[in-house]
């Protein structure tokens, strides 16, 4: 949905796409819910959101839930609520990692938070949040066994395993049931060779203050009262994945402005794209299917078309490559006015243990407790926030107050000069002159 407004304009908004999240949100409950004359659609058509599975990047689900709320009234109240997604949950419990490993010389090293490592601890914290989605979210059996097995990740990781609990997820535990007479030295060696991880045997070498440091960090996401929401949030690793080919190919332009078959063509070549991992195999299967033979001039053209998309790909990796896309992003977003917009969307920025649910008549502050309501950070008004605020920037300001005067004035405190110059040449005391 684009951003319309009254009159013609050359494009849909001066905004980001992330950035743009909050107003659109808006503009969506309204369209699910009213026609055009801001009447409701009734209840056999009007759409009403009761779960927002969306990343917690901007404030569009609670914008989202609080405009349908408002429309509908009282009724609506607590029904709605935002689940967040688990890959951009894991995406910034990566980014976080990753940041705290820069930030502390400590925990770098060769036996420390390396790359690999941070990736290993991910995947298995994706791996028991699945289990608790499969064993059945709220379940408090399954929820403390899904909070122990958290816990357990990092210590398993420096080769403690006092706090694992399940064979499953340590196969020291498994080797240390079959030979409960051998050391902890032995159990260990057997355990790395029947293990399939690419670090087996090798753990971290951390003292407690960093074990305590990352499993402080994990914990920030991952605790009692937003594991239910993570767990029941999905996945939208392939949705987003299908529009980014879809938007390389349709040079962003996701709406059919044109009135033509641009978008349907676009999301045929999308799914060629990613079909089956490449374009080969989808080719192939598609072929077999239909029962047209492949030709050696098509087989050798997805050859070289594979040779070429691997050099290329090897050369997107390079830091010249890197360092000449950021000049390029920098410009567009320079010449297109958005520069600005950068800082309303970044990852992670709403809390998990937020809320999304809304009531009418109540805002969040009065929720929470927090008296002093929010204001615009720009004009400093209530009521609404900097994204819909019409004044410019204080940068952007023509500085009146300096120049504003008036001429009686002037006049008077020409005047009070004298009078003081006066007094200073006299030596007349203040009390006598008054």
């Amino acid at each position: 949905m684009s951003m319309a407004h009254d009159g013609h304009c050359y494009r849909n908004s001066n905004l980001q796409p992330a950035s743009a999240e909050e107003p659109q949100s808006i503009m969506v409950a309204k369209s699910l819910l009213l026609n055009e004359q801001n009447d409701y659609l009734g209840d056999d058509i009007a759409i009403f959101g009761l779960n927002v599975s969306a990343d917690n990047n901007t404030r569009a689900p609670s914008a989202f839930i609080r405009e349908q709320n408002r429309i509908i009234g009282n009724s609506a109240d607590g029904l709605a609520d935002h689940s967040p997604d688990k890959g951009h949950v894991m995406k910034c419990n990566n980014n976080a990692l990753f940041k705290l490993r820069k930030e502390d010389t400590s925990l770098r090293g060769v036996h420390a938070l390396t790359p690999k490592r941070i990736s290993m601890m991910n995947s298995d914290i994706s791996a028991t949040i699945d289990d608790y989605s499969r064993k059945g979210v709220g379940d408090p059996v399954a929820q403390k066994a899904c909070l122990d097995q958290l816990a357990a990740i990092v210590p398993h990781h420096c080769g403690h395993h006092h706090l694992c609990k399940n064979e499953r997820w340590c196969s020291y535990l498994k080797i240390l049931k079959e030979h409960p007479d051998w050391d902890s030295h032995s159990i260990a060696v057997v355990a790395a060779t029947e293990s399939s991880r690419p670090l087996a045997g090798k753990p971290m070498s951390l003292s407690e203050d960093g074990i305590a440091t990352i499993v402080r960090e994990i914990n920030k996401r991952f605790n009692k009262s937003t594991i239910d929401k993570i767990a029941k949030g999905g996945c939208s690793n392939l949705a987003e994945n299908f529009w980014s080919v879809t938007t390389k190919f349709s040079q962003g332009k996701h709406l059919n402005q044109d009135h033509s078959d641009h978008y349907e063509v676009s999301n045929k070549t999308a799914f060629i794209r990613i079909g089956k991992g490449n374009i080969q195999k989808t080719h192939d299967e598609v072929s077999t299917r239909l029962g047209l033979p492949i030709s050696s001039t098509s087989r050798r053209h997805h050859e070289r078309r594979e040779l070429k998309m691997n050099k290329k790909k090897l050369y997107n990796e390079t830091d010249a490559a890197k360092g000449k896309r950021l000049i390029a992003k920098m410009t567009r977003l320079h010449k297109m006015g958005m520069v600005e917009t950068t800082k309303c969307h970044r990852s992670g920025k709403v809390p998990l243990k937020e809320d999304a649910k809304s009531w009418v008549g109540v805002t969040s502050c009065q929720k929470s407790g927090y008296r002093k309501p929010p204001s615009c950070s720009i004009c400093k008004q209530v009521g609404h926030n900097r994204t819909q605020c019409f004044m410019p920037p204080m940068s952007k300001r023509s500085i009146v107050e300096l120049v504003s005067f008036d001429k009686d004035d002037m006049i008077e405190f020409r005047r009070n000069k004298r009078k003081v110059k006066e007094m200073e040449d006299t030596k007349i005391s203040a009390e006598d002159w008054i």
